[in-house]
């Protein structure tokens, strides 16, 4: 009995000690500090990382929406897209380079090609002073044309091609009472090569515009898509009424009125010098034994644009010379004035025909207006003019026209609407024409 009075207090002990000792793989305090450091570590890099997958997530989400702005997703394209977000995002990307990439390259990888031109159609309408008429034409002021530039580059060095030719269905300076329609004809203006160097100049070898060309046709009017100083542009090939004969005369508005605007295109080898203070040097041979120089200027001085050009011309047939010129000036206000006149030394008689030529106009800039509307459209172009031409036709011929102008701009369009209006009279000895009263109205879109 004595020795089990003590066991409750054995088993105690036992039990305690037991309780009280360590476990077998137990850890010292150092060795949980570093495992929590450890922890600490891992529990940063997963962040770290999931910081990253967040960033490609809104990444990749940006690219989606910007490439489904640019194309859109056939319902069939989505299913077999593969459902990942990356495959996703690579099929958009191969769709919108395929639409960056261009439609039309030229055959030589260090070419730049470039095609443009314009469709330039109205309705002509004349009245002779015996008859009326209304024409479907093509604009030969600014004919419908397209062209195919290339260029390419050896540092400084640039060499280039020009092909460019018009193709017009009953041209404004060729229908008449007589012919109210002619099949489209495809006609050259330019083929050609050129190099330039900023510093040397240019060369030019080819069909395309001689030195003289376009000295007297520089105007800042902005209306010379229907009317500059070549007025038979718009209606020259309307006969003249012949009160004395009471018929339609032979004799076109094209045959009495000129502005002798150098020696136009032709096959030739030009050189234009680089530009010094706005003003450059232009100088040609061209075939049959003719040459020209013409001097152009161009800047801006103050609130002024200023333009200007003069040229000389040996035609080597029956003008000993011909001589033309040009010069416009702009305010920034928007008014504007353009002179012109041009000249033929005729070696077969005493007739040295002549023509003088101008302009004044006004460009309205709807900004300065405060008009957001037609601003958004472009500028609205107004003018009148007045030119003469002397003994063109035969002596003693003189010849005066008056024209008015409205020209607007629809730049989102690259087009410019237009409507011209003049009035032609022709004065001959022992002959009485009627005046020709003319109308053109149109459009010309560029692309």
């Amino acid at each position: 009995m004595q020795r089990c009075r003590f066991l409750p207090i054995a088993c105690f002990v036992v039990l305690f000690a037991i309780a009280g000792a360590p476990p077998a793989n137990a850890q010292s305090p150092d060795e949980l500090q570093k495992m929590n450091a450890d922890l600490v570590k891992q529990n940063q890099a997963l962040m770290e990382q999931n910081r990253k997958l967040m960033g490609m997530v809104q990444k990749n989400a940006a690219r989606i929406e910007k490439l489904e702005t640019t194309v859109t997703l056939s319902p069939a394209g989505a299913a077999t897209g593969g459902g990942g977000l990356e495959d996703r995002v690579k099929q958009l990307e191969t769709k919108t380079a395929t639409l960056d990439k261009p439609k039309v390259s030229s055959g030589s990888k260090n070419v730049r090609l470039a095609i443009s031109g314009q469709i330039n159609r109205g309705v002509l309408f004349s009245d002779d002073g015996d008859s009326t008429d209304i024409f479907h034409v093509d604009n030969d002021n600014s004919s419908t044309r397209f062209r195919f530039v290339g260029e390419a580059d050896l540092g400084k060095w640039i060499a280039g091609t020009v092909l460019e030719a018009e193709f017009e269905s009953n041209s404004t300076a060729s229908v008449n009472q007589e012919n109210h329609s002619e099949s489209a004809s495809l006609k050259e203006r330019k083929i050609e090569f050129f190099i330039e160097q900023p510093s040397y100049g240019k060369l030019y070898v080819g069909q395309g515009d001689t030195a003289s060309n376009n000295t007297a046709e520089v105007d800042l009017s902005g209306t010379g898509v229907v009317g500059y100083s070549s007025v038979a542009d718009m209606a020259g090939g309307l006969l003249f009424f012949d009160n004395t004969a009471n018929a339609l005369s032979s004799t076109a508005i094209k045959n009495v009125s000129t502005n002798f605007d150098g020696l136009g295109r032709d096959d030739r080898v030009r050189y234009d010098t680089p530009k010094f203070y706005g003003i450059s040097l232009q100088a040609s041979q061209i075939a049959d034994d003719k040459w020209d120089a013409a001097i152009f200027q161009s800047g801006t001085f103050g609130d002024f644009d200023l333009a200007g050009a003069a040229g000389y011309a040996d035609p080597s047939d029956n003008r000993d010379y011909r001589l033309s010129g040009s010069y416009s000036v702009r305010h920034s206000s928007g008014f504007n004035v353009t002179v012109a006149g041009g000249q033929d030394d005729l070696d077969s008689d005493d007739r040295d025909p002549w023509s003088a030529y101008a302009k004044l106009g006004y460009i309205v800039d709807w900004k300065r207006f405060k008009s957001p509307m037609m601003a958004r459209v472009g500028k609205t172009n107004l003018a009148i003019d007045y030119h003469t031409t002397e003994d063109q036709g035969q002596d003693g011929d003189e010849f005066t026209s008056i024209g008015g102008f409205i020209v607007q701009n629809v730049d989102a369009w690259a087009a410019d609407l237009y409507i011209g209006f003049r009035w032609h009279e022709l004065d001959r000895d022992n002959t009485d024409f009627d005046d020709i009263y003319a109308s053109l109205i149109g459009g010309r879109f560029r692309f």
